[in-house]
């Protein structure tokens, strides 16, 4: 396996924990952050070159909930 496929790899694992935990909360914040995890994930998955917008994704994604838990 090649670098770059793990780190496919390892976003996708991230995306789809983030879409987990986001899909348990409610509002307009986490549906939204849901929405645009599976939509990066589906993008992914056809084989789209958008890596670098997927490790943003889970960043800013957890990066919210975690606010969440701490307010």
């Amino acid at each position: 396996m090649t670098d770059t496929e793990a780190a496919r790899r390892l976003t996708l694992l991230s995306l789809l924990e983030a879409a987990a935990r986001l899909e348990v909360r409610t509002g307009l914040v986490a549906a939204k952050y849901c929405r645009d995890c599976w939509s990066v994930l589906a993008e992914l998955e056809m084989g789209c070159d958008c890596l670098d917008a997927a490790q943003a994704m889970v960043l800013s994604a957890e990066h919210w909930l975690d606010g969440q838990v701490a307010a």
